[in-house]
């Protein structure tokens, strides 16, 4: 699985899932950075816990949200959005794990919102060889 958010800059960044914590908040430090007031500086974590990845507030003050209900911890699913103060998270499965369709589909979106296809490819065959480093 992976996670797919909009950083401070506009930009759409993913972060691949695996076997290690992720760390979701403002600190620099954090794997998924949200430059946002509202979110802590370590505001929520997520780890594998046997077939599943689970996400955790870790104590923020403005709460953690999955499908717009609020949470303390939860199983990550496809199509789950997360919500750290105002910063929406998606989550997204691995390119690995998706149909044929599903990935035209996907790089057909992604070019009509400005990405070249030699860019899309570049993600895609990056995320393959990260999801093999990881196995």
């Amino acid at each position: 699985m992976r996670l797919e958010y909009t950083d401070a800059e506009g930009n759409i960044v993913e972060v691949a899932l695996g076997n290690t914590e992720v760390l979701i908040g403002r600190s620099p430090q954090c794997h998924v950075v949200l430059a946002s007031p509202d979110v802590s500086r370590q505001h929520a974590s997520i780890r594998l816990w046997g077939d599943d990845y689970v996400i955790k507030d870790l104590g923020s003050e403005n709460g953690l949200y999955v499908n717009g209900q609020r949470v303390e911890i939860a199983v990550l699913r496809d199509g789950d959005v997360i919500r750290v103060g105002s910063c929406e998270i998606h989550v997204r499965q691995s390119i690995s794990e998706r149909a044929p369709s599903t990935v035209i589909r996907e790089i057909e979106s992604k070019m009509a919102h400005g990405k070249g296809f030699s860019t899309i490819m570049k993600e895609i065959v990056h995320e393959v060889e990260e999801k093999k480093k990881e196995d």
